[in-house]
């Protein structure tokens, strides 16, 4: 059963805690938090359900109550709290179901596992899946799961920056039919990133092709059959990663894509700076346009506040060198009547 879904005076306890999915804890919990006068309204009203109803039903009308109060209570703007939403928001759902309740996405793992047959995945009305370690993957995983602590949900509404370096990434490949994370220009993920915002504090990519259901792409990314480091579940398990940006797309071989850009903090809005041109700096003594604008493009939060502190200190007489090569190497000189410093760092 679903959110929102009623129960009868026959529903059994098994059904009841169907009712109590991840989501719906999620949700409530979400509500507690977030809005505490929305979660006693809607404890109220499933009060006031159960003390019209008998005590044999009363349990299991109260959990149906629980989701109807909780869903219309909820605004219905943040996609974190519902099921709705597109599909690239039920992807980002699906994720948070599994951060946030990891040992109940196991046990949803679980159920998949009796569609195995050797290593390939028999479903009915569905093409075989052939697979590169077959059930041992899953079982490894739901182990795996079971251990993980909960962690904080991914940030909703998605970025918008992140969004669109997704998007431009299925764009790219796609079309042509190319998998990994290499852009046909030669691009990496964190510079697709960065071409729409600031990332800082960590960021990675996770590319899932052949799947158009948001459990299934997850499950695919989890599992990460024939991928000897995890690396895609470490992604999604990552409690550091707060931000993301989901896109789903056709492609020319698998028929479909979805690309998940994740960080650890992000800056939405693309910068205007051209970053395939080298730059130069000697001597700077003030914060000239020039600096202003190429300081946009530096997702690093404690170099940029470094130069700006520096030239912004009246009677200092510091000097900034600074060398930026194209696509992100960036080497930087301080020098002042105290002495002087260096750093360097590379982005993008």
């Amino acid at each position: 059963m679903g959110a929102g879904a009623s129960a009868s005076a026959s529903t059994t306890s098994n059904e009841v805690l169907e009712l109590l999915t991840p989501e719906l804890t999620a949700t409530l919990a979400r509500c507690a938090r977030d809005s505490p006068a929305t979660f006693d309204a809607a404890i109220q009203t499933i009060r006031d359900a159960a003390a019209k109803l008998p005590d044999a039903t009363s349990t299991a009308t109260t959990a149906a109550a629980a989701t109807t109060a909780t869903t219309a209570a909820t605004p219905a703007t943040p996609a974190a709290v519902t099921t709705t939403g597109t599909l690239s928001e039920r992807v980002v759902h699906e994720i948070n179901a599994c951060r946030t309740n990891p040992s109940a996405f196991a046990a949803r793992l679980e159920k998949t596992k009796q569609f195995y047959q050797g290593k390939n995945v028999v479903k009915p009305n569905e093409t075989t899946l052939v697979t590169n370690e077959g059930v041992s993957a899953v079982d490894e995983c739901i182990q795996v799961l079971q251990k993980t602590a909960p962690m904080s949900p991914l940030t909703l509404p998605m970025c918008v920056g992140l969004t669109q370096s997704c998007q431009d990434h299925n764009d790219d490949t796609g079309p042509k039919g190319i998998t990994g994370h290499d852009g046909s220009d030669g691009s990496k993920p964190a510079d697709r990133m960065n071409r729409h915002g600031l990332w800082s504090g960590g960021c990675a990519e996770n590319i899932s092709y052949g799947h158009d259901d948001p459990f299934q792409i997850v499950a695919q990314l989890l599992v990460d059959d024939g991928v000897p480091s995890r690396g895609h579940r470490k992604n999604l398990l990552t409690p550091a990663f707060n931000n993301v940006g989901v896109a789903v797309g056709p492609h020319k071989i698998y028929g479909v894509m979805c690309t998940q850009n994740f960080a650890h903090q992000y800056k939405d809005g693309s910068p205007s700076y051209d970053r395939k041109k080298a730059l130069k700096i000697v001597g700077a003594t003030s914060m000239t346009p020039e600096l202003i604008s190429f300081l946009t493009i530096v997702p690093f939060e404690n170099i940029v506040e470094k130069i700006k502190s520096a030239l912004e200190n009246e009677g200092d007489e510091t000097k900034v060198d600074l060398d930026f090569t194209p696509p992100g190497t960036l080497a930087v000189k301080l020098e002042s009547a105290g002495g002087s410093s260096s750093f360097s760092c590379t982005f993008g």
